[in-house]
Order: structure tokens, then sequence, then C-alpha cells
């Protein structure tokens, strides 16, 4: 799981070194700022990240770095260099049905470059919610593509019944999206005390990419659902909390062309999961907590793959059923 940073931002130093103090002492990625000013001049990179700042500061208030930060844009250039395996790795012979296929790096892979766009806008909704809207486009050169883990793709058969499978360069490819983010508190629904929330994101994305006459000169990009979604519903009160979330992947193209056919009826796709996850902690003190985790409530399977978009041909299922984890954490 990705550890997302805290930035601190705070001109009164042993205001800002003692919550630095106190952030990291919980295993949490935090780095501080004395300024706003110093914070927008080193704008870190994370996309992701949770800014705490004074709202009462010399140059820029906290107020007007939350409107600055609330609308942003950003284009750069990226570069992605081939993996040593990809260019080199070894040579690998099966021979099956008289089919002898040997799989091998390339060394003459390019490196996929790409021109980046972001954009995103937020704004603060009544009673202390909050709604993101973003929009993103890259557009790639020399595109990369390999089939999972390993790298059968790009078959070329010669006479002697003899296939070279190496991982390759396609052309130019497209992939554009859209994300919502929306954090609403409910207020306490049950009258206990406590304090619900809603938190829930969804994501669009579109791609194309262009693997040449062999392969298709339109095909979606490998591993890029189409639709991705996740929503939490909270619950705390007093030393409880309770939490229940749902988390939803699009179908998805995971290989090209697994059969070694004419056309792009062979991909490899796995179709969309949606999984409902529940998690309950109880605080004993400030060192102390009992956290109680069950994964899969609704037992759906965990990952489908089968050949063609809409069958269910050479089928690969993955039932990993329900999971609970009893977990009891205390800090000395």
């Amino acid at each position: 799981m990705t550890q997302h940073s805290v930035f601190v931002i705070d001109d009164d130093q042993a205001l800002r070194d003692s919550l630095l103090m106190l952030l990291r002492g919980e295993g949490i990625r935090a780095r501080g700022f004395p300024s706003a000013t110093a914070f927008l001049d080193a704008l870190p990179e994370e996309r992701t990240a949770c800014v705490i700042t004074d709202l009462r500061m010399p140059q820029m208030e906290g107020a007007e770095l939350i409107r600055h930060l609330s609308r942003w844009a950003a284009a750069w250039r990226s570069y992605s260099r081939p993996a040593f395996m990809q260019l080199g790795g070894g040579v690998r012979t099966e021979t099956l049905d008289g089919v002898t296929t040997v799989t091998r790096g390339n060394p003459d892979l390019k490196s996929a470059d790409a021109w980046n766009l972001d954009l995103s806008h937020q704004t603060w909704l009544p009673g202390g919610g909050a709604l993101s809207l973003s929009a993103y486009a890259k557009q790639i050169d020399h595109y990369l593509y390999e089939s999972g883990s390993s790298l059968d793709v790009g078959v070329v058969p010669d006479e002697a019944a003899v296939r070279v499978v190496m991982p390759r360069n396609g052309g130019r490819g497209d992939t554009r999206g859209l994300e919502m983010e929306w954090f609403q508190p409910l207020g306490d629904p049950f009258d206990l005390g406590g304090q619900a929330s809603l938190d829930l994101n969804l994501s669009r994305q579109w791609s194309r990419v262009d693997l040449g006459q062999i392969l298709g000169r339109s095909q979606p990009m490998l591993n890029a659902p189409e639709w991705l979604g996740n929503a939490e519903l909270a619950y705390a009160q007093g030393r409880a909390a309770a939490y229940l979330s749902l988390n939803y992947t699009g179908a998805y193209l995971s290989a090209y062309d697994v059969l070694k056919a004419e056309g792009d009826w062979d991909n490899l796709w796995v179709r969309s999961v949606a999984r409902l996850d529940a998690r309950a902690r109880w605080r004993f003190d400030e060192r102390t907590r009992l956290d109680v985790i069950v994964t899969n409530l609704t037992g759906a399977y965990s990952y489908w793959a089968h050949v063609g978009r809409d069958g269910a041909a050479l089928s690969d299922v993955v039932d990993s059923g329900r999971r609970v984890v009893v977990s009891l954490r205390s800090v000395f």
C-alpha cells in the first residue's frame, strides 16, 4: 500500500516541530514548511497528500493557500525506460505440439515517453463536506506492452515452426480520465453522540494504443480499467469506530493475442470485481487498540479472467472467500 505524506505548514517552528514529531512517532511520513510560499516553491510531487496549515501566517495566510490548492493544473514530460528483464532477461525455450517457443528480451526496446496534463478543482460544501473534480490526459510514444508478468507477447512465427516471443514497442497511446471525490460528514444518525461520514471516489478512464498491423491499430491499454470506485461509510463514537467499505474495479484487458490468432478476439480480459469489507476498532487508551477486519463480506470472486471480452472461454477464476483478521496493537 502506498504511504501518502502529511505536510505541516506553520511559521511557529516549535509548534511545527512538535507536530512533525507526533506524526512521525505514529509512523506517518511528514514534512514541514515555515510558510505557505515555501511550500508552494518546493511543491511536492505527490498527487495525494494531507496538508495541515496554520491560518495566520505572513506573506500568504492558510485560507489563501487552501484556495490556491483547490485549483490545480500541471503539465509535464515523463519517461519510462524498459526493465532489465524486458531488455535482456535470458532465453526460455518450450516445445508444445511440435511448435518451439523461444521467449527472450528485446535489447532494441525504446523508452516510453509521455506528455501529461492534470486539471483539478475542489470546492467546500455545507456541513464540512468537500467535492473534488479532476481531469487528466496522457499521450504516450513507444508504448511498451507485455503479457502480465511474462514476456509472452508480440509472437513472430518463422518457417521452421519456431515462435520468438519478446516485448515490443507499440506506437502512440492515449489515455484520458475523469475523477470525482466527495467527502461529507453525516452528523449522528443513531443519536449515540458519535459522528458518521461518507467518503466516495469514482474514476472513469478511456485508453487506446496503436499496436500495428499484427495486433490491431486501436487496442485498449493493458491493465487499465475503465471504471474504478470506492465508497466508505464510517461511524465513530468515543473509543469505538466502525467502517464499511465497497471497492469496485471494472473490467480490463490483461494480455494481447493469447491464442496467437488473427484479430483481437483472443485477447485476455479480466472481469469487474466488487468487494465489500468491514472494520471495527476499539481504543483501550492512547497506546492500545483492538481491530477486527472482515474482507469480502459477500463472498465474491477475487479474480476472473477469460479469452474474449464478453465470453467465458478458458476461464481462470480465483475465489479467495472471506477472511477475518483480529489484531491487538500496543505501543510501548
